[in-house]
């Protein structure tokens, strides 16, 4: 399984020298673009701009591509942690040609429940997301680093 193993995407924040403030770009998400007054600014607004290009992915059932790796001068950024376990749903499922219908029957649950697991606009019990995940045979792992 060739699953994506981080949802770590490099951003490279360009400044504009005539007014200011910085702009945030993805190369592998090119339509996650955004902006801030400072850096700071600019980051914070880069994880809400990427969270939400993810979600949207996963709403239009698009594909959503590996991080590349970070380059110099680039910094990393990833979407809230509820959107990168439903994307790896998501992925499992298309990976290995598992249905709506199959998960739901595997967890148990009706399959207007899987759909609302998938939704990324809709909050989704973390038990639940690691059950969908176990039986996907996947395992999260999380990492805490001082930033």
């Amino acid at each position: 399984m060739t699953l994506i193993k981080t949802f770590d995407y490099p951003a490279q924040l360009i400044a504009d020298d005539l007014e200011g403030g910085y702009t945030v770009v993805f190369k592998d998400i090119p339509e996650a673009i955004t902006q801030g007054v400072d850096k700071e600014d600019a980051l914070a607004a880069a994880k809400d701009c990427l969270d939400v290009a993810i979600a949207m992915r996963l709403k239009a059932r698009l594909d959503i591509p590996q991080p590349t790796q970070k380059l110099d001068g680039e910094m990393l950024v990833s979407p809230n942690f509820g959107t990168c376990m439903k994307a790896a749903i998501l992925l499992a499922m298309n990976e290995e040609g598992i249905t709506q219908k199959e998960l739901s029957e595997a967890m148990s649950i009706n399959e207007r429940q899987v759909r609302r697991i998938l939704d990324p606009a809709i909050s989704t019990n973390l038990d639940t997301l690691e059950q969908a995940l176990s039986i996907l045979e996947i395992k999260p792992s999380l990492e805490f680093v001082r930033v």
